[in-house]
């Protein structure tokens, strides 16, 4: 359905993070009824999400880039402790200044978060060179945490580990138009430290639509299948956590991203 807006230029009252300003910020926003929300801001990102502490269904709500209006999706994992309800991310493959938002009804009590994941690292489309020790098995082709978390901060904290018991698949929701998924990790790991406190990224492994799979939540030492994540509503105790990157309620997982998995829950 083709939507018809409204134009109107509008205030937002920044709020920075003190530390890593330059990977994350948030922001207070109002729309108005049946209207369209433009502001180039100060700050370039790569994936935006919304949060509010009396708005729990994010649904109605798009982002408007170049020709593509996408609609957020409602964060069903999110930290149950947190003052606040979250929208998924969404992620773009180019960092955009321009914040354009549209809402079918007034809101307020409303706030932006903006991250940024862009940096200097190498692609890793169909890569097949590193591997990991996953219990008695080697898979091939998994992304380090020392590669795609290149240039951002490192997680410095005393692991828990526990025994894997039940595998759990997430996706990520958000957009299926990007292919920088090294970008997506980034953007999910700033996230998740940045925005929500935790001490790393909540999954234990990550996978592209292309199949490429990265090594989620750093066990330092220990195992990466057992390194307790974040990412089943608290209840992550015998449990390992995987990511599809994408939205899968209306399509299906490409082959290439199926198989991945497969060698993972083996």
């Amino acid at each position: 359905m083709k939507l018809i807006f409204t134009l109107i230029i509008f205030v937002i009252c920044f709020q920075l993070v003190a530390q890593n300003e330059n990977i994350h910020t948030s922001f207070s926003i109002s729309i108005d009824n049946n209207q369209r929300l433009i502001q180039n801001t100060t700050f370039n990102f790569t994936a935006i999400a919304l949060k509010s502490k009396e708005i729990r269904d994010f649904n109605q709500i798009a982002f408007i880039h170049n020709s593509d209006t996408i609609y957020f999706s409602n964060d069903l994992h999110a930290d149950e402790n947190s003052n606040y309800f979250y929208s998924s991310l969404i992620h773009f493959d180019q960092s955009i200044s321009a914040l354009r938002l549209y809402a079918p009804e007034e809101l307020s009590n409303l706030e932006v978060v903006l991250i940024n994941g862009s940096g200097e690292y190498a692609s890793f489309s169909q890569r097949k060179s590193n591997s990991i020790q996953n219990n008695d098995c080697e898979l091939n082709g998994v992304i380090q945490q020392s590669e795609w978390r290149d240039g951002l901060p490192e997680p410095n904290y005393n692991r828990s580990f526990t025994t894997t018991e039940n595998l759990i698949v997430h996706h990520s929701a958000g957009s299926n138009n990007i292919t920088d998924f090294t970008q997506a990790v980034r953007d999910i790991y700033i996230f998740h430290t940045q925005e929500n406190g935790w001490s790393d990224i909540g999954y234990n492994y990550l996978i592209a639509p292309d199949g490429v799979i990265y090594a989620g939540r750093d066990p330092d030492t220990g195992s990466q299948d057992e390194v307790m994540g974040a990412h089943f509503c608290g209840s992550n105790s015998n449990t390992m956590g995987v990511c599809l990157l994408g939205n899968y309620e209306t399509i299906e997982p490409e082959f290439s991203m199926l198989e991945s998995l497969e060698g993972l829950l083996r």
